[in-house]
């Protein structure tokens, strides 16, 4: 500005003098273009920064757009992906679609197989799990190598896996366990086995049945109609598609289920039968037992009055034992049938065992409904059926009485008491009378007020209060304090009881109540029945009662039974048994003497048991029986050492075992006059029973 007036002043000076008015309004003019630059320069910057923040805002967008177009570039990439996975699947299931009908062919091939519909197919788990391997094969023809195989738990050890069933193709090999399984392969499928039988949920890996899942496996559960799971099946590689496993899972558990239940059942049976026919022939009586599998009894119709009986086992025959099994829903098992051979009559010994038996299974087949395939089942051994038997023996008398009473409610007294009451006394003999008095006196009447038949026809006409009486029969007085006094159940006390058997039995006495049975019309044959068997019930009951009462006392047994117990407790363990048995016989004795001796089962003996088994001759004939055969041996090299060895000193258990089996031989020549003389004799003859050389 002052350059330019300088240039002014300058100017002015060249043309002479300038006015100061015009140097003024140059000077103003100036100032309003340098103020006007200044604001447009102004004005320049604030847009050029408007712009470069709108700049840098659509350099942001681009970037925003830039990932979201990347990203839509990958998602279009994946989205054809998947649509080409999702037209391979659906490829998949429109050809599974196809396969459809051959699979319900071959489920139902399987049912039909389980429910003994095809007679190529063994109706056994083993022969099921094979069979259910070739189902799969038939309802999968695509899928090659077909490897198929049935896992589950253990029998005995259910920490452990057991292949009950491997196809040729399968990884896994058939018998195999865990500890068995080391190889990887193996190992993948176990691991995944035990996932499936603890969770029990299915590991499957082809749904569709396409050809990216025939490198994989699936395991899928078998479990019972409870759900609980009890095995696997394990297909692959490859695999059959997933529905197809889990269809045929679930028809297979419940049946696989079925099947092993039926095998519990038989085998029970079979040992039951077993324990039978040892008891039977260890008694000298020929029986024949067997069972028919899915049979039935026959029935009777209910107005059937004359084909009666008294005890639901043997319904038309008394020589006869007929069980009816059956599953709760009502579906049979079969029917067991004991019967009586050639001079062999249903006495109250083949009573007490048969109807035992006979509650022990039905009780068995009741616990094998609710177990699991896999679990411990009841009866599997002959032994287990005798420990069964020794432990429900003394409920007999109330199993009676709980099948007379159940008969007592369809027995039509009416009829029975009606027809009775019409005979004329011409057509009752002595015996037929005599009979009718003691089922009069059984009932509650004084044989006094009961003189001839005409006063027994009176009562006859009462059936109601006959009919009542037969029932009061059938129960036992319920002991004080009980759930049946508190129930307000009523029965005959002991006293009095006893004293109607004693009236009977002076009717009866000297009759054959058989042979009365045979010529006599289809009423008294009714009375007789029930006669029988309530007569039965009352020598049961009372032969129970007297084996349960405590043993008398014995001086040699109790003073043995106190050297055995070392550590004075009141018991014989196996360990002591063992240690004062070995002097003499072999550890095995021990244990023999144990499982003979004690019948509760607690794995040691009481001083009672010890005294009733030495009352009941169970250790005199256990132990000369050991000692003869251990003679026996004794005479071979190896005997002779092991005699040696243990010593020449014997044992006062066996002495007197010796000494008892003298005893009782001597009472019995005494009591059949055999000679004093020859008893005195031999006093001392026990004493080398038990002696070593």
């Amino acid at each position: 500005m002052r350059l330019h007036e300088h240039d002014i002043k300058a100017a002015g000076k060249e043309r002479g003098a300038i006015s100061a008015e015009d140097i003024a309004k140059q000077t103003d003019i100036q100032s309003k273009e340098v103020n006007k630059l200044v604001t447009n320069m102004r004005t320049h910057t604030a847009e050029m920064r408007a712009k470069m923040a709108d700049a840098e805002e659509i350099y942001l967008h681009i970037g925003q757009h830039e990932s979201k177009l990347g990203a839509a570039m990958g998602d279009s990439q994946d989205v054809a992906s998947a649509l080409h996975t999702f037209n391979e699947e659906m490829e998949g299931d429109f050809k599974l679609m196809k396969e459809k009908p051959l699979w319900s062919k071959a489920v139902g091939a399987f049912l039909s197989a389980a429910l003994g519909e095809n007679s190529a197919v063994e109706v056994t788990t083993p022969g099921l799990s094979v069979f259910l391997a070739e189902c799969l094969a038939m309802a999968a023809p695509d899928v090659k190598p077909v490897g198929t195989a049935v896992v589950g738990l253990h029998p005995e050890n259910k920490e452990m896996l057991k292949v009950f069933f491997a196809s040729d193709k399968a990884e896994l090999q058939m018998g195999a366990t865990m500890k068995e399984l080391k190889d990887n392969s193996s190992a993948i499928v176990s691991a995944m086995v035990w996932r499936v039988l603890k969770t029990g949920v299915p590991e499957l890996n082809n749904a569709h049945g396409i050809a990216r899942d025939r490198g994989e496996r699936s395991v899928c559960p078998l479990k019972s109609t409870k759900g609980n799971t009890f095995g696997v099946l394990v297909t692959g590689p490859p695999p059959v598609p997933d529905e197809l496993v889990e269809m045929m899972c679930r028809q297979a558990g419940p049946l696989l289920e079925r099947v092993w239940k039926l095998e519990r059942v038989r085998l029970a049976i079979r040992n039951v039968v077993s324990f039978i026919k040892r008891y039977t022939l260890e008694n000298s009586q020929l029986v024949f037992a067997e069972f028919a599998e899915r049979a039935r009894m026959q029935r009777y119709k209910a107005d059937d009055t004359w084909h009666w009986m008294p005890l639901t086992h043997n319904p038309h025959d008394p020589d006869k034992f007929e069980l009816e099994l059956k599953w709760r829903l009502g579906e049979p098992v079969g029917v067991l049938t004991v019967s009586c051979g050639t001079f062999t009559k249903m006495d109250e010994h083949l009573v007490v065992l048969l109807h035992v038996m006979g509650d022990v299974l039905i009780n068995a087949v009741d616990e094998i409904e609710d177990l699991t395939p896999g679990d411990p089942s009841p009866l599997a051994t002959v032994t287990s059926v005798l420990d069964e038997y020794e432990r429900n023996r003394h409920l007999v008398p109330v199993v009676l009485q709980k099948e007379v009473m159940q008969q007592l409610q369809v027995f039509d007294g009416f009829k029975v008491f009606g027809e009775l009451c019409h005979f004329e006394g011409k057509a009752i003999d002595k015996e037929t009378f005599s009979m009718m008095q003691g089922l009069l006196c059984l009932l509650g009447w004084n044989r006094k007020n009961i003189k001839d038949w005409d006063a027994a026809k009176k009562i006859f006409r009462n059936s109601r209060k006959l009919h009542d009486a037969m029932l009061e029969m059938a129960q036992t007085e319920p002991e004080p304090g009980s759930k049946a006094e508190a129930q307000g159940i009523k029965g005959i006390p002991a006293a009095a009881l006893e004293k109607r058997w004693a009236e009977y039995n002076i009717c009866v006495r000297g009759i054959d109540l058989r042979a009365l049975s045979d010529r006599s019309p289809a009423s008294i044959q009714l009375i007789l029945r029930w006669l029988d068997v309530m007569k039965m019930e009352h020598s049961i009951e009372g032969a129970i009662a007297e084996e349960a009462k405590p043993p008398p006392a014995d001086p040699i047994a109790d003073k043995i039974f106190d050297d055995i117990d070392t550590n004075k407790n009141g018991f014989l363990e196996a360990s002591e048994l063992t240690a004062y048995l070995l002097k003499e016989f072999p550890t095995k004795v021990a244990h023999t003497l144990l499982r003979v001796l004690d019948s509760d089962m607690d794995k040691k003996v009481s001083r009672d048991e010890w005294r009733r088994g030495w009352a009941d001759g169970l250790l005199t004939s256990l132990l000369l029986a050991e000692h003869k055969k251990d003679q026996e041996e004794n005479k071979r090299e190896e005997g002779a050492r092991m005699r040696a060895k243990r010593g020449s000193n014997v044992m006062g258990l066996t002495v007197a075992a010796a000494a008892a089996e003298f005893n009782a031989k001597h009472a019995a020549e005494a009591a059949a006059g055999g000679g004093k003389k020859k008893a005195a004799a031999k006093p001392a003859a026990a004493k080398p029973a038990g002696k070593k050389k």
